[in-house]
This record gives structure tokens, sequence and C-alpha cells, in this order.
């Protein structure tokens, strides 16, 4: 089972078990949803109980209602995140301060 599917899985036995007790709940991982990159998060926003926002690493937050992920994401700053995290652009001008404050002067 996928890294999402499982996190999903999870999101949805954590809500079903809040209404039953502990002790007499069976969790049971369910896939909600494939085809994300590197996902991260999946949350709920008040009030919008038939849609989840699946936030992927690469930088974009996609939607998934009644079990489809929409072809549009909400959210796309991929061209703005280096993969792992590091914003494009600051590692751009980090590098070229660095490199000034360490070359020698001649």
């Amino acid at each position: 089972m996928s890294r999402v599917a499982l996190l999903l899985a999870v999101v949805a036995g954590a809500v079903w078990v809040g209404g039953a007790s502990a002790a007499s709940a069976a969790l049971r991982l369910v896939p909600v949803a494939r085809g994300f990159a590197s996902p991260v998060l999946a949350t709920q926003a008040p009030g919008e109980p038939d849609r989840l926002y699946v936030v992927e690493q690469p930088g974009r937050i996609r939607i998934v209602e009644r079990g489809r992920v929409r072809a549009r994401p909400f959210l796309d700053i991929r061209s703005l995140v280096a993969y792992g995290g590091e914003s494009k652009a600051s590692s751009g001008s980090r590098s070229r301060r660095d490199t000034r404050r360490t070359t020698p002067s001649t």
C-alpha cells in the first residue's frame, strides 16, 4: 500500500474511532486516492467534509473530492521549490553571496 493511501486511511480511521470507544474500535486501512508525488500531509478544511487537501513535497497541493483527484491543483509552486524543501530562489542567492565572501582578495 502506498504511503499516501496509508496516511489517508489512518486519517479516516482516526475520525471514525473518535466516535467509538477505543476498546471496541478496529482500524481498517482503505485507500482513498492514488497518484501523488511524495505526499507529506492530508487535511480537511472546516466545513468541507467531502474535500481533502493533499500536500506534496515537490510544492503542490492537490484536492481530492469524492475519491477523485482534481486535475488542476489547488496550489502549484514547484518552480519555486527544490525537491527536498529548499527554496530555489534562496539557494541561488545564498550561493552567490557565499562565493563572494569566501573568494580571497588579491
